[in-house]
This record gives structure tokens, sequence and C-alpha cells, in this order.
């Protein structure tokens, strides 16, 4: 079926033509998630941070989501005939079953056309989808620029097995709609939102800790139990499936409860001002805490001025101040990466992906299972590759918790990776 929309002003600004494809297969599938690689979700080049999307239960059989992605990375091109300048560009949908079963549950294509020049607007698209419950699934979502050939995709898991399942909530910032993602990074009002009307009150329990950071990957090391005692908690009250705006002032995370007897819920991560950058000298002496002796790491944690300890540090690692800008921008731009992509309980550059990622790079191969992630750095059969295997964590306030397989055998790889940032 196709259907065609008139021309409609978007965002106040933009001029769109769009066509509705259901069923198509247009856009590259990955058609088995377990066996394909997915190393692309860890470059930014290929899913922009401003690419997002966020997903909701409506009911039993039907889902929604909302897409956000920034005119920015896509070509603006005259046209030789009218030379006028516009974009062309895909969004395609596909409801995968789970990662092991490759059965497309729903899907849809969408071809815009963009004729306004402003570069700082985020593009907005939401759409429902047939989703039964009983069942997890994944939604894949591609966006191609049409004039480049360019495409961006990205992963968002939907949780419908359980009738508590984290994508039966979400939370509305006052000033920004839609809260995308786990975390606030700033103190905002917000609101908790279900399409469960019958709900009426919601128990958040709160956990103020502070986490190690992890360590390297040739040490043995087998994590504490998770403390479970509650900081603190609260009440809220909701009015036809929506509570009144509320803020989280406090640092640490909010385990939003719908039902006491069910450890299930939606977990959301207060962190500090301006996360998931660096944006403190403080902040990036704890971040040094990988490449630094324990000597060096201790006098830059009680030196007089973090900033001029943090800029000794990496002129002298770097023999020069040019080389320093170059390493301190690859450096902490790893750290907000693994922020961005590995945030769980703690900040994501303190976990065991995170610490590997910033220790060398985004990996070459990346396979996914339901309960597994292998990272390879390197070619997948040759036998000098390094492989890191993480396991999932069944923890009840994250979906995006894993720890790595720790072998003795990484010693070497680790320490000649840390040589190259003190060269």
């Amino acid at each position: 079926m196709l259907l065609i929309k008139p021309l409609r002003h978007f965002s106040g600004f933009c001029l769109l033509i769009i066509l509705a494809m259901t069923g198509m297969s247009s856009c590259k599938s990955l058609s088995n998630i377990a066996t394909a690689d997915l190393s692309r979700f860890y470059n930014e080049k290929s899913t922009p941070s401003a690419f997002r999307c966020s997903v909701i239960n409506r009911n039993d059989s039907i889902s929604s989501s909302v897409t956000e992605f920034p005119f920015s990375r896509l070509s603006l091109v005259k046209s030789s005939k009218s030379g006028s300048k516009s974009r062309w560009f895909r969004l395609t949908y596909r409801l995968y079953h789970s990662i092991k079963d490759a059965g497309i549950a729903d899907s849809a294509s969408y071809v815009f056309l963009d004729t306004t020049s402003q570069q700082t607007l985020l593009f907005t698209h939401k759409r429902d989808f047939r989703a039964s419950s009983g069942s997890n699934y994944i939604l894949q979502v591609d966006m191609v620029d049409l004039n480049t050939g360019i495409d961006f995709m990205l992963l968002q898991y939907l949780f419908k097995e359980s009738p508590v399942a984290s994508s039966w909530f979400s939370f509305e910032s006052a000033l920004h709609g839609p809260l995308f993602g786990n975390y606030l990074s700033e103190n905002e009002k917000i609101r908790f939102v279900t399409s469960n009307t019958s709900l009426k009150t919601v128990t958040v329990k709160s956990f103020f800790r502070n986490f190690p950071a992890a360590a390297p990957p040739f040490v043995e090391e087998v994590r504490k139990p998770f403390d479970y005692k509650v900081d603190s908690s609260f009440v809220l009250s909701l009015t036809n499936g929506v509570s009144d705006y509320f803020r989280l002032p406090r640092q640490g995370f909010y385990f939003f409860q719908p039902d006491s007897g069910i450890n299930e819920g939606i977990t959301l991560y207060r962190l500090y001002e301006g996360y998931p950058k660096v944006n403190t000298p403080l902040r990036m002496v704890e971040t040094l805490r990988y490449i630094t002796s324990a000597q060096e790491f201790k006098q830059l944690v009680y030196s007089s001025s973090a900033k001029v300890s943090v800029d000794s540090f990496w002129v002298a690692m770097a023999g020069g101040p040019d080389r320093a800008v170059e390493l301190i921008r690859n450096y902490y731009g790893r750290v907000e990466e693994a922020n961005r992509l590995f945030s769980s309980f703690c900040e994501g550059w303190k976990t065991d992906r995170g610490i590997i990622y910033i220790a060398f790079g985004q990996p070459n191969i990346v396979y996914r299972s339901d309960d597994q992630e292998l990272w390879i750095y390197g070619e997948a059969n040759n036998y000098r590759s390094m492989r890191f295997n993480f396991y999932k964590v069944q923890n009840p306030y994250t979906s995006n918790d894993y720890i790595l397989q720790r072998q003795p055998t990484y010693k070497d790889f680790w320490y000649n990776s840390i040589l190259k940032w003190r060269r």
C-alpha cells in the first residue's frame, strides 16, 4: 500500500513529502541479529548521539515509538534543475521477535523530502507497531541519506513479556517532551507516564551509591553482590496514568516499581549536570585512573589545582601541547562515548565494557546474543585477534549490565595499549 500525504510544515520550518510503505525490504535488514556484526552501534559516525528512539507499550497489541534524528547529519544538495536545496532521506522500521528469532513482527518505511536550510533542527517521527504481550522485541531503525547513500542504524529493545516490564512506562520532561534514554543530566522537571490508567500509585526506591571503576581486564575480580537496601523511597500518585511533574535533585538511581510484589519496573538515573560529557577538571582527573600508575593518580587527585595537574599530565605524556590537545580530545571523547553507550547502575566509563572501549577504542567486530556480547579486535578468524566476552547480568534495575570474563592473558595486550596513550 502506498500512501502519499500532502506537503506540510514540520517544526515550523520543513516541507515534507511522506511515502509510507509497509512490508518493505528496501533498507538493509539485519535478518539475524545473533550472527550480524553490530560494531557499527559503537561508532558515533554510524549511530550519532542525537539519533534516538524511545518506545512504550500502549496496550496488549500495540506499542509506539518516537524517533529523533539530527538534520545536520543529512546532506543538503542543490537540484541541477530548480537550483533549490533539499534533503532526501528514508526512515525504515523493523520489529524483530527476538535476537534469536529473525521473524519480523511489523515493519514500515517512509521517504521524506526536506527543503529547509536549517541545520540545527531535529527530525521527529512517531509510529505505532503491532506487538503482542507476552514477548520481548527488538526494534531496528534505519535512516538512509538518499542523496549520498550513507546509512545510520540503531537498535532499541521493547520489553512486553511482563505486564510491569519497563516498556510499559516512560518519562516526559516539562521542557523537552519524551525522555530518551534512562538518565537525567540536569535537574529538570519530569513526570511518570503509563498507558495503564488503572494504576494509581508507583513506589519509587532511591539508591545513592558511589560505585568503583572497573579493574584492568587481566585482574581477577568478583563483583560484590548488590546491596538492595533502599536509601530512601517515596510514592507517586497517578491520574489517568500520569503523575504530576517532580524533580530528582540528588544523584543516584531511582527505581519506579508499580507492583511491590514484583521486582520489575523502570529505572531512571540522576547523574551530574552535563552528563555524559566530562565537563570539569575533577572529572577529567577521575577518568585518568585507567592510564596512570597508583602514584601518578594519587598526585593528580591531591593536587591543589585539578586543571593545572591535568594539563601538565597530558603535555608530559604527549611531549608537547599540540599533541596533548589531540590526545585529550581522543581520550575524553572515548570516555563520553562509554558514558553514552554503557550507562547502567553507574557511569558508563566505570563499567567493564567502558574500560575496554576507552583503552582500545571501538571493536572491529561485535556479536550479540540474548545474554552475551563478543568483542573482537582484529579479524574474526585470526587467532592473533583479541577477544573479550561480556556476559549479561540479571539486574532488576537495568538491562545494560554486562561483566567481562577476565583472563590473565590480557595483561600484555592491556599494557601495550596503555603505552600507546603514554608515548
